[in-house]
């Protein structure tokens, strides 16, 4: 519902209880690769998916934002279904 944002802002109590959320499809693994690549680059490292500790890295982000993307519809599902 387009304005309910500004609406609720209005009433500061009620606002600071109600939490927008937006879903994301979780990235593949050429995606995250290449956002992990430009990230690393902005800190000076480079990302060498042959290097183990590398791909591990990489696994391991997958894994995190793949199950945190996962509970967040859960919530949804079971918020929407109250």
């Amino acid at each position: 519902m387009p304005g309910i944002d500004k609406r609720l802002s209005r009433y500061p109590q009620l606002y600071s209880r109600i939490g927008f959320a937006h879903q994301y499809r979780p990235l593949g693994d050429d995606e995250l690769a290449f956002v992990l690549s430009r990230q690393w680059r902005k800190l000076g490292l480079t990302l060498d998916l042959t290097d183990f500790t590398d791909a591990q890295a990489v696994a391991a982000v997958g894994r995190i934002t793949r199950a945190t993307s996962a509970s967040s519809t859960a919530c949804s599902s079971r918020s929407s279904a109250s």
